[in-house]
C-alpha cells in the first residue's frame, strides 16, 4: 500500500523491490492454507490478499466498462485442490463478486487463444506463470472442449526459475556482485 492505498501490477512489482515489508507476491500458491503474510504490522491470509487483488481488478473492469461488475469466472491453476478452489471462491466473495465458475488456467488460455473455434483436435497447453506451471491435454470435439489430463506444480513458476538462476549466479560470482540489501543475499540457497 502507498499511504494506505492498494496498488497492483507493475507499481506493486516495483514496490516489492523498495518496500518488501509492505508488498505481497506469489500468495496464490498458498490458497487454502493457514499461511500468513505480514504487511506492515498486520498478518493477511492468502484469501484476503487475493480478495484485495480481485477487488482491484473488479474496479479496473468497472472503470473500463462504465458499469458495475458483480459476477465473475475466475481461472485457477489446474492442480488446485478442492480446498484451494474453495478459498478462491471465498476470495471472490470477499471482493464483492458472485463467483459463477472456476476454470482451469490452461483451459482459459486455450479459450482465450481461440482454440475453441477450430476443428476437432487434441492439443497440449503449457501454462508457465509467475508462481505455477501447469500442463493440460485438451480435446475439442463437436464444439465441446474437454480436459483429458492436467498436472501442475505450484513451486515451478517463473519466479522459481529466477530464484534458481540468482542462486547459481551468487554461487558462481559471490554475493558481493549483488546490490546491497538484495533479497538473494539473505535468502537460503535452493537445493540442487
Amino acid at each position: 500500500m502507498i499511504t494506505g492505498q492498494l496498488v497492483a501490477g507493475d507499481i506493486a512489482r516495483e514496490r516489492l523491490q523498495t518496500h518488501p515489508q509492505l508488498t505481497a507476491a506469489l500468495f496464490k500458491r498458498h490458497m487454502g492454507s493457514a499461511q500468513q503474510t505480514w504487511l506492515g504490522d498486520r498478518p493477511y491470509g492468502p484469501e484476503e490478499l487475493s480478495a484485495m487483488l480481485l477487488r482491484s481488478l473488479k474496479e479496473d473492469a468497472e472503470r473500463a466498462l462504465g458499469e458495475p461488475v458483480t459476477e465473475a469466472v475466475i481461472s485457477v491453476p489446474a492442480y488446485f485442490s478442492d480446498a484451494q478452489r474453495k478459498a478462491t471462491r471465498i476470495a471472490g466473495e470477499l471482493a464483492g463478486l458472485k463467483v459463477e465458475k472456476l476454470i482451469n488456467e490452461p483451459t482459459a488460455a486455450a479459450l482465450a487463444y481461440g482454440i475453441h473455434q477450430r476443428d476437432e483436435a487434441t492439443f497440449l497447453v503449457f501454462d508457465l506463470g509467475g508462481g505455477t506451471f501447469d500442463v493440460s491435454v485438451l480435446e475439442l470435439f463437436e464444439g465441446v472442449m474437454e480436459v483429458r489430463a492436467s498436472a501442475g506444480d505450484n513451486f515451478l513458476g517463473g519466479e522459481d526459475f529466477d530464484d534458481r538462476l540468482v542462486d547459481w549466479f551468487v554461487a558462481q560470482i559471490g554475493p558481493q556482485a549483488l546490490p546491497e540489501h538484495h533479497p538473494a543475499v539473505d535468502r537460503p540457497t535452493a537445493a540442487p
